[in-house]
């Protein structure tokens, strides 16, 4: 990720969605691993049934040990050690999964914004715009909304 696009969303963070936040547990949990009920606990601060149930299925739908996985090399977030019990791929790194998540900024203003322009540049780039990462797409605001707050404070001269 370049540094305006790291700068952009220490300013204006992502929604805080379960991918992320799972990611965020098993980070913090010793190589990266725990058991899907530590898991829940952590993610719900209580692990009843379903939450451990609604965990573990999100959690194969990022591990290629789930007999229903399908999907690309760069979704295999997760690996079962043994049953109930997942690690972190990628640990001691944290993954990128921002090209994995739908972006959506927790300042209502700000996504707003990024909704808009989405369409706005899907219009404009037609077929393109489906091969642009979601690292190029928030590159793309960033900078947008930088020049915007430069022209809006008066720092940007017309003349």
């Amino acid at each position: 990720m370049n540094d305006l696009v790291a700068d952009f969303l220490n300013v204006f963070p992502l929604k805080s969605k379960w991918l992320s936040r799972i990611v965020n547990v098993l980070f913090a949990k010793p190589l990266g691993t725990a058991h899907v009920e530590e898991i829940a606990l952590d993610l719900y601060g209580s692990s009843n049934r379903e939450q451990i149930r609604q965990t573990s299925r999100r959690i194969s739908d990022f591990c290629s040990n789930a007999l229903d996985f399908a999907r690309s090399k760069e979704y295999d977030l997760f690996e079962r050690v043994a049953p109930g019990t997942y690690r972190l791929r990628s640990f001691p790194a944290r993954p990128d999964i921002l090209q994995l998540i739908i972006i959506r900024f927790a300042d209502e203003e700000i996504d707003q914004m990024w909704r808009l322009f989405v369409v706005r540049e899907a219009k404009r780039q037609g077929s393109k715009w489906r091969t642009v990462s979601n690292v190029q797409r928030l590159a793309l605001f960033a900078a947008e909304m930088q020049k915007n707050a430069k022209f809006c404070t008066g720092t940007v001269s017309l003349g």
